[in-house]
């Protein structure tokens, strides 16, 4: 007697295959890796929460505090930039003066007051008194062109707190120093000196 055939569903005999199907394998087992504390392959949250919170803050206090630095660096440095601008651009107006004038015109007199020209239309700088400009503790220093009720005045810088000039040496050198005052940066008031000789070209 022929023993019945199992046919599967696409016409092939399951049993041809070679296809075994154990029943008596256990059950598989999953593991939770949050509930399982002693589990070393995985974190709980509660772990990761200590390690991860005090690092957030521990960033965050770094990133204000380099932030702070950068921007007070920063002041500083623009303070610092103005103020060497302002003093530069003094010594460029008088440099461009006494190079046009003769050497015989040119005084220095108290070493707050230079003056240069003769005719109706000389040249005068004039350093004022500390207090009266727009920086405390600074001073004014003036271009006057001309004489008597037909001079004009010209307000060269409002921030010094230094201007002081050489009489002419046996070169024909003038040697000018003046000090500007740039803004105050925590605390800390921002001064640049700028020292130079000038060369009168016109005997």
């Amino acid at each position: 007697m022929v023993p019945p055939t199992r046919i599967s569903n696409f016409g092939f005999r399951i049993f041809d295959c070679g296809l075994k199907f154990p029943l008596d394998r256990p059950p598989l087992k999953i593991r939770n890796r949050q509930s399982a504390i002693g589990n070393p392959l995985g974190f709980t949250l509660t772990e990761l929460l200590i390690v991860v919170v005090p690092l957030l803050i521990a960033f965050g206090g770094m990133a204000l505090v380099l932030e702070q630095s950068g921007r007070n660096a920063w002041l500083l440095a623009d303070a610092q930039l103005d103020s060497e601008t302002d003093a530069q651009r003094v010594v460029d107006r008088i440099s461009e003066d006494l190079r046009a004038m003769p050497a015989s015109t040119v005084q220095c007199t108290a070493s707050t007051q230079l003056r240069m020209g003769t005719g109706p239309s000389p040249i005068t700088y004039q350093f004022t008194a500390i207090g009266t400009g727009s920086y405390a503790g600074t001073g004014t220093l003036t271009r006057t062109v001309g004489t008597g009720m037909s001079a004009t005045q010209q307000t060269i810088s409002p921030r010094l707190t230094l201007f002081s000039c050489t009489p002419l040496d046996a070169n024909r050198v003038v040697t000018l120093q003046v000090t500007s005052r740039g803004r105050t940066v925590q605390g800390r008031t921002v001064d640049r000196t700028l020292a130079t000789r000038v060369w009168v070209q016109i005997p």
